[in-house]
């Protein structure tokens, strides 16, 4: 394995499924809008719109760093990581920035994003050991699994509550056509007694 190959390997790393480049500006670790989308799998452009509704509550410097296209061009990492700038730039996201901006993604797989990417990614302080990884994925699992155990429960109450609808709909159409087997004997009935009496009115 080259040193290259071996350099590229030690830059990135894997949240969930979906492994990403590091990338360090200032000191500090940052991810672009567009790996905000491909991590929480969302549409291309969605940390965008986002980026773009939050600006007046995100400060240049502490929340986001915005890097013109020559200052982006020159850093090896970036061009190493495939980062390719448009014409306005670049702009990436600090710790701080990603987890107000990760505010608006309410579901269960964001969080479990955002606890990964913050423990895993931002805190590269603390680097995990083969065996915090280990335990973090087992707990992972352990979820995942007492999540499915849930919704399928759930799926089960369901489908309980529908077969007991469904039954209570059925008894409704029974009472519903014997009311009408009465209403239609009634009828006829008193049909059959008008008849009578205008027979024996006619004799």
């Amino acid at each position: 394995m080259s040193d290259e190959v071996t350099r590229a390997a030690i830059k990135s790393i894997t949240i969930i499924d979906t492994t990403i480049p590091i990338l360090e500006y200032k000191g500090q670790r940052v991810i672009t809008l567009a790996t905000m989308d491909k991590i929480h799998r969302r549409p291309e452009g969605t940390a965008t719109i986002r980026f773009n509704d939050n600006k007046e509550r995100l400060v240049e410097g502490k929340h986001f760093f915005y890097l013109n296209f020559q200052e982006v061009s020159s850093l090896s990492e970036f061009r190493r990581a495939g980062v390719v700038p448009n014409s306005q730039g670049l702009v990436v996201l600090t710790e701080r920035g990603y987890s107000i901006l990760v505010k608006s993604f309410t579901d269960d797989f964001a969080w479990e994003v955002q606890d990964q990417l913050v423990d895993s990614y931002f805190d590269n302080k603390k680097p995990m050991s083969t065996a915090e990884f280990l335990v973090q994925q087992a707990q992972l699992i352990l979820e995942h699994e007492n999540r499915i155990k849930r919704l399928e429960h759930r799926q089960d109450s369901t489908e309980v509550h529908l077969a007991e609808t469904r039954h209570e709909v059925e008894l409704m159409h029974q009472k519903a056509d014997k009311a009408f087997e009465v209403v239609a004997a009634v009828i006829n009935y008193k049909a059959w007694g008008i008849g009578l009496l205008q027979h024996y009115w006619l004799l």
